[in-house]
């Protein structure tokens, strides 16, 4: 889109955005498609295994309560049997005054009760350790699940960054002409060509003399009530003013507006065209209140600080320029 690879080379935004290969700005609709549905693709995958490990995990839970209740019932059974061989035993040979019969009935049952202590011993240990290798398994699936939770919701954040960033560069479509110019009236209005390839509102002032001849007479962006410095956003150079927030933001000098919507790593974001090439950026408000095309004379509020400094900005083409001399400090 003209207007995405216009603010591109505005604020050379070459940097990746969150650590991802940069948006193909001039051609969102390829691009930034091929990169949604591909994102689109690993986000059904990431949560169809979720899916999954959220099932096993249920499957996994179920099971170790199932057999928790058999530990419990193998454990009762291996005490009863137990107290019933240690009572026989301690019996001793008391049938024997039964005669042989009695001796070997008393045998038998001793040996039965034996068997059947060790069949319970083994029981409750292989019913344990079963338990043990569930919990285990539980373990690893929820863990892995929390990964693909995770994975999702980074490829859901990613997704939305693309679809919205494809979405401005739609909305921005048309904006400015083959030649690289703003196309921009105000509402109900009709843009006129004038000389040279730049354009004039119908209903809006001309400038009164170039920006270029303003140097050291712009206005304060801000009546800044703290510190004032020097500061940088991607590639450009700066100043950031320190005011109240709520305070108005104003045009520097009279232009129209090209971008008033958030862009990242500027945060809510006014461009102002002043012709010639010439561009003042106003970044980190707290709410623009310019809309897109509009015609601001010097002095105009355009949006209000919020609860980050103000970061100004004044460009050349691609080019930044000291700030600090323009508005004359």
């Amino acid at each position: 889109m003209r207007i995405a690879l216009r603010l591109a080379l505005i604020l050379g935004l070459a940097a990746p955005v969150l650590a991802q290969p940069p948006l193909p700005l001039p051609g969102a609709p390829a691009g930034a498609s091929a990169e949604s549905t591909r994102l689109a693709a690993e986000l059904e995958q990431a949560e169809a295994r979720a899916s999954r490990s959220e099932a096993t995990q249920a499957r996994l839970e179920a099971e170790v309560e199932a057999l928790a209740g058999r530990r419990d019932e193998a454990r009762s059974q291996l005490r009863s049997h137990a107290r019933a061989l240690y009572r026989m035993r301690r019996a001793g040979m008391l049938p024997v005054a039964g005669g042989f019969d009695a001796m070997l009935s008393h045998l038998s049952r001793l040996e039965r009760l034996e068997r059947m202590v060790r069949s319970d011993v083994a029981a409750v240990r292989f019913l344990g350790q079963r338990g043990q290798a569930l919990r285990e398994e539980l373990g690893r699936a929820a863990a892995e699940g929390e990964e693909a939770r995770q994975r999702a919701a980074a490829l859901r954040a990613r997704k939305a960054q693309v679809d919205e960033q494809a979405r401005l560069q739609q909305a921005y479509a048309g904006l400015f002409d083959p030649s690289g110019r703003p196309r921009l009236p105000m509402p109900g209005q009709a843009a006129a060509p004038m000389g040279h390839g730049t354009i004039r509102v119908h209903g809006a002032p001309q400038a009164s003399r170039g920006f270029a001849a303003q140097r050291g007479q712009l206005a304060m962006p801000v009546a800044a009530s703290g510190e004032i410095r020097e500061a940088s956003r991607q590639d450009g150079a700066g100043l950031e003013l320190r005011a109240r927030s709520g305070a108005s933001v104003v045009a520097v000098a009279e232009g129209t507006v090209v971008h008033a919507q958030a862009y990242p790593g500027y945060g809510q974001l006014v461009i102002v065209d002043h012709g010639e090439g010439y561009y003042t950026l106003y970044a980190g408000l707290g709410q623009a209140t310019a809309v897109n095309g509009q015609w601001l004379p010097r002095g105009a509020r355009l949006g209000v600080v919020g609860s980050e400094p103000l970061y100004f900005e004044v460009r050349q083409g691609t080019r930044s320029l000291g700030a600090r001399s323009w508005i004359g400090l």
